[in-house]
């Protein structure tokens, strides 16, 4: 008899198939850590530029005592990745929803604003805009952004009040309290994942990481938490990271956890690294079930000595929970430029010529005196005194000027200035993020034609990267949204997003009952939020069509479309839905009497007979 899952991870000492695999996954992650780790120093560096950081030295601590200007990052790569991302988030919120579903038959037409309102629910839910801004950053810093998304389901216990309580004959209860199991939240849960915490197969190149035999990311907790989590097991046996385990595990950032930097204060305080790997794998090769054929599974590690959770991904999406793009997808290379990276030599250019020109206009005001030691007080100028004493020796006769003058240089950087406003121009030209797209026009007249073109031109290359970043990144999440929701949802939290009579209309077909079913599934496409919205347009054509028909009642009625569906199509698609609510009671009116010749009858008058009028004779 097979042992179960749950008792050979829950073992001290986990048996000799657990221990190939954690080998097998080690060995996987150790690559994927090092061959990304060889980015982290430009990282670094576009983030320290990003941010301003600079390291003070002895010239510029003396200058803060003096209460002058030290030298300084000057901010362009921050000025160039803020432009980018607001250009970007803009483009993406420009029509009502950024995710429009658009069906792909005609019987998902009826499904179109259900799936809209879902989606819709779970960008909202989870502050999208924030996760949105941070995945975006993340591209333009370091070239690289990661999202992943999970399906999150969380509920309590509560007591059902209006249960009928039995009593014993002694009017004591039978029983305990009848309790309730109540939905507190039920949808996908989007996580922003740190480049640095993010470990793709990186045998192959970055634009097929979608392709690659496991994906991985990893976060630090403290073990009292991990101890209070659900579907782990053996987490009593978890040990704080050892040197051996650390130096092993190639390079990375999980600073929490270092044995070499971090003490703990007791034996149940400490960091535990969590990795949680999602890899493709045959499970009968290490008796995780009896399938021989290739899964995708979800295996955490603690600490890279022990695993702790193994389940199977049943999961419609067939592939990694991950998404993740870069600015511009290359096959020839692992990490292409980001936007830091490509202005940084133009940046540490421009940084230098203003940092030079302020030290040369301080040495300069501090300037260098030639003095006459036999006829000057030398302690009034080394004090900076405001005042400089002659000594009663000096001949006043022959003029001050004759005993202390300024040696007169050159400054050889007073062009700096100009020098950097050609870099400046230089670097808009190379990244494409330029005055205009700042919403800074340049100096001179044009006409509103001009400004149009000179302003698509800017926009122009950003909205490529852009799309681009759409179709590799934020579709696809779209989708996984969707299919989320139609593989997990249950009815109750499906009937608080649309309402009860929506609910029971649709969740039949909108909720798949297999969820192997919703494998492959192409009723919907997600709709390039980078595009104007046409559904106004749609609406219009449609509206025109109605329109047309409703004017001649002949060709209505041969057609055989209905018009008032029309008309709930033109007003869903301006946003204007269920129009059923607006429907009233018809009153029951009776049609008179048609005589011969087409002609209605006249009603018959119900009051007395009227008087007939005299006709002159």
């Amino acid at each position: 008899m097979a042992i179960p899952l749950s008792k050979r991870l829950s073992a001290s000492d986990p048996d000799e198939l657990l221990t190939k695999l954690l080998s097998s996954i080690r060995r996987d992650l150790r690559r994927s850590r090092n061959d990304m780790a060889k980015n982290y120093r430009q990282w670094d560096k576009n983030l320290d530029t990003y941010r301003s950081v600079i390291v003070d030295d002895p010239d510029d601590r003396r200058a803060k005592q003096k209460r002058e200007p030290s030298k300084q990052t000057i901010p362009l790569s921050y000025a160039q990745v803020n432009t980018f991302v607001t250009y970007v988030v803009l483009l993406y919120t420009q029509n009502p929803k950024i995710f429009e579903m658009t069906a792909t038959g005609t019987e998902d037409f009826d499904l179109r604003d259900v799936s809209e309102s879902i989606v819709d629910r779970e960008v909202r839910n989870n502050q999208y805009m924030a996760v949105l801004t941070q995945f975006l950053l993340d591209i333009a810093r370091m070239n690289l952004g990661v999202m992943k998304t999970s399906w999150t389901d969380h509920t309590i216990e509560v007591e059902d009040e209006s249960a009928s309580v039995e009593f014993d004959e002694n009017g004591e209860t039978l029983g305990g309290a009848v309790t309730e199991e109540v939905t507190v939240y039920e949808g996908s849960k989007v996580y922003n994942i740190s480049p640095f915490n993010w470990f793709p197969d990186t045998r192959l190149p970055m634009i097929r990481w979608r392709e690659g035999q496991f994906c991985a990311d990893e976060t630090a907790f403290h073990i009292a938490e991990v101890k209070d989590w659900d579907d782990v097991y053996g987490t009593e046996h978890i040990l704080p990271m050892d040197r051996e385990t650390w130096k092993n595990r190639g390079t990375t950032r999980l600073a929490e956890v270092d044995p070499t930097m971090k003490r703990k204060e007791s034996e149940d305080d400490f960091m535990v690294c969590i990795t949680e790997v999602q890899l493709w794998l045959v499970p009968a090769k290490y008796e995780l079930s009896k399938s021989k054929n290739r899964e995708l599974w979800k295996i955490c590690l603690a600490n890279d000595n022990r695993i702790i959770s193994a389940e199977h991904l049943e999961d419609a999406n067939m592939g990694f929970s991950y998404d993740a793009a870069t600015m511009a997808p290359d096959q020839h290379s692992e990490l292409s430029d980001s936007l830091s990276s490509l202005i940084d030599s133009l940046q540490e250019t421009v940084t230098w010529l203003i940092n030079s020109r302020i030290a040369a206009v301080r040495k300069n005001i501090e300037s260098q005196l030639v003095v006459s030691q036999q006829h000057i007080e030398l302690s009034d100028l080394e004090s900076r005194a405001p005042f400089i004493r002659l000594k009663k020796s000096a001949p006043a006769a022959l003029g001050v000027d004759k005993f202390i003058q300024q040696l007169r240089t050159t400054d050889p950087t007073t062009t700096h200035f100009s020098d950097t406003e050609t870099l400046m121009r230089i670097m808009e030209m190379v990244s494409g993020v330029n005055g205009n797209a700042m919403g800074q026009f340049a100096t001179g007249r044009r006409t509103a034609t001009e400004a149009r073109n000179v302003q698509g031109g800017a926009a122009g290359r950003m909205k490529l990267i852009a799309s681009t970043i759409f179709s590799t990144a934020l579709a696809p999440q779209g989708k996984r949204f969707l299919i989320n929701a139609r593989q997990w949802m249950s009815y109750e939290t499906y009937e608080k997003i649309l309402g009860l009579a929506d609910a029971e209309l649709t969740y039949n077909e909108f909720h798949a009952d297999r969820w192997y079913s919703l494998v492959g599934s192409e009723d919907f496409f997600v709709f390039d939020a980078t595009s104007a919205s046409e559904k106004n347009f749609m609406a219009q054509s449609l509206q025109e069509f109605a329109i047309a028909l409703m004017s001649n009642p002949e060709v209505l009625a041969t057609s055989g479309l209905n018009v008032l569906d029309m008309l709930k199509e033109i007003q869903a698609l301006r946003g204007s839905k269920n129009l059923d609510r607006f429907k009233t009671a018809i009153p029951n009116v009776q049609s008179p009497p048609i005589i011969p010749g087409g002609v209605p009858a006249s009603p018959a008058f119900a009051g007395p007979n009227p008087v007939q009028p005299q006709i002159p004779g």
